[in-house]
C-alpha cells in the first residue's frame, strides 16, 4: 500500500505516525524549504518514506511560491486579503515568494515515482486542492481508494478551493463522503466550522480499510 502526502508540513500526517510501517511507500510531498529540510532530517534513515521537495499542482514546471508569516500558511496561491482583514488573520499574510517546481500527480506517476498500487492520499494545499484533483484525475480514479482532503468553508486564497468544489470532484471520481476530522472552528463562533479535512472512500472498494479508519475516528 502507497500513502501519498500533499503538503506534508514536518511530519507524516499524525493521524498515521504510528502506521509507519504498514505502508510500503510513503510519499511525503513539501515545497516549503524550511519544513522539508525537517523532513528529511526526521525520516532520513526510513527506507519507505521519500521526502519530495516539489508542489502538487495542476502544472508540470515551475511557480511562484508564497511564504507566510505562519509557515504553514504558504501556498503557490496568493492569500485573500479581504479575508484576512475581515478576521485578522495576520499570519496568513505573504512575506515574500520563492521559485519552487511543480509537478501533477498524472506526471508524477507517468514517471514512475508514484506506484501502481493501492493507495490513501491526503491532500493539504493551502487552496489548491480542485486543481490537484484536476489535473490527476487518471491517477486519483485507476489506483486511489481513500482519500482525506482539506475543505475549505471559508476561502483563505484567492482562487481557492471551495468545499463544495472539492466534494463535487472527488464524489463525480466515483467516492463518497465518510466523514470530517480535525475541525477547525470559528474563535468567534465556535459552532462554525472554518476549515477540516474530509474523509472519501471509493465506492465498491475491495479493500479492508478499518485498520485506518480506526485512526480517523
Amino acid at each position: 500500500m502507497q500513502f501519498i502526502d500533499i503538503g506534508a508540513k514536518d511530519s507524516v500526517y499524525p493521524r498515521f505516525e504510528s502506521k509507519i510501517e504498514s505502508f510500503e511507500y510513503i510519499h511525503l510531498f513539501e515545497p516549503n524549504p524550511v519544513f522539508a529540510e525537517k523532513l528529511r532530517a526526521k525520516y532520513n534513515s526510513l527506507p519507505n518514506i521519500y521526502v519530495h521537495e516539489i508542489a502538487i499542482s495542476n502544472e508540470t514546471g515551475q511557480a511562484n511560491f508564497n511564504i507566510a508569516k505562519l509557515n504553514a500558511a504558504s501556498s503557490l496561491l496568493k492569500p485573500n486579503e479581504d479575508l484576512i482583514t475581515e478576521l485578522n488573520l495576520k499570519s496568513f499574510r505573504s512575506k515574500g515568494q520563492i521559485t519552487v517546481k511543480t509537478s501533477t500527480l498524472d506526471d508524477l506517476h507517468k514517471s514512475g515515482v508514484l506506484k501502481s498500487m493501492p493507495t490513501i492520499l491526503k491532500i493539504d494545499a493551502q487552496g489548491m486542492e480542485a486543481k490537484i484533483i484536476e489535473a490527476g484525475s487518471r491517477f486519483i480514479t485507476s489506483h486511489v481508494e481513500l482519500i482525506i482532503c482539506e475543505a475549505d468553508f471559508h476561502k483563505r486564497y484567492e482562487g481557492g478551493s471551495s468545499f463544495e468544489e472539492v466534494d463535487r470532484l472527488i464524489k463525480l471520481l466515483g467516492f463518497e463522503f465518510i466523514k470530517f476530522v480535525d475541525e477547525v472552528y470559528f474563535r468567534e463562533n465556535p459552532t462554525q466550522i472554518f476549515f477540516a479535512d474530509g474523509v472519501y472512500g471509493r465506492k465498491g472498494s475491495v479493500y479492508d480499510f478499518n485498520h485506518i479508519l480506526d485512526l480517523l475516528y
